[in-house]
């Protein structure tokens, strides 16, 4: 939860300037203002601009607008967050993130994704706080939709680069997004597949949703049949007359091996 609380050193407030008063240069103070938010004790602390807040966080913008937060706009005041699984490392790229999706370049990619693809490619493991599933856990708590989409949108873009146990990550972090028709299954499917059978990956398997994991097996299994009806069709080919190139080459192909075997 957030609340309201003084910083360990509270700037002095500034002097009192007397200006013209206008409700349009109150609206556009109102925009401009910052507000300061406080990780805990003060672990860590961001300073982002109202409007972002507002306009990217259906959290903040519930909150500010509903004045539960009106003191953090306050000079020496900041809004804290008390939550004890978001990290000081996490925490800091807040700002960052909601002013990246504000620039937009019509000739090359958004700099928000240049910079998650990044992200995506170099720190793509499960307990790093700059990583990718940090930063969506983070987006969605904070109900930072726009945000959320484009991790995704990267993680998706970057599969090799996955660790194991990320499908069962994003099933906690995302109840559904398994069965969603963005989560690319089939790119997913050839990537866990060889890793069946692997000394060490069962374990880990074994903590995928039972749905997903009957999916697995399932295309497993398609793929086996898929495999032996080609295998079969060739065989067929091959007692009609019709060796192979490697056959002929004098050495056995696959097909010889099979029909050796069917004949014992």
């Amino acid at each position: 939860m957030g609340q309201v609380c003084e910083p360990p050193c509270a700037p002095r407030p500034l002097k009192e300037v007397k200006s013209n008063f206008s409700v349009e240069g109150m609206s556009h103070s109102c925009e401009c203002a910052c507000v300061s938010i406080a990780l805990r004790d003060f672990e860590e602390t961001v300073v982002c601009r109202r409007a972002l807040l507002v306009k990217h966080s259906e959290y903040f913008r519930a909150m500010l607008e509903g004045g539960h937060f009106r003191e953090g706009t306050a000079p020496g005041k900041a809004i804290k967050i008390t939550e004890e699984w978001l990290q000081p490392e996490t925490f800091k790229h807040l700002n960052a993130l909601m002013a990246l999706s504000e620039i937009t370049s019509p000739s090359c990619p958004l700099p928000i994704d240049d910079h998650l693809k990044g992200v995506c490619t170099k720190a793509c493991t499960l307990d790093n706080p700059n990583g990718p599933f940090a930063l969506l856990k983070m987006c969605d708590y904070f109900q930072m939709d726009e945000h959320v989409g484009a991790i995704l949108r990267n993680l998706y873009d970057t599969l090799d680069y996955w660790p194991l146990e990320a499908v069962r990550v994003l099933h906690e972090l995302k109840p559904g997004i398994l069965d969603s028709a963005d989560f690319p299954f089939d790119k997913v499917a050839a990537k866990l597949l060889p890793k069946m059978g692997e000394k060490g990956t069962e374990e880990k398997l074994s903590s995928f949703p039972p749905k997903f994991l009957a999916r697995l097996l399932k295309k497993q299994h398609d793929l086996s049949a898929q495999s032996a009806t080609a295998v079969d069709d060739r065989v067929r080919g091959h007692i009609r007359g019709r060796p192979h190139a490697s056959c002929l080459s004098g050495r056995r192909c696959d097909c010889c091996e099979y029909i050796a075997k069917l004949k014992v």
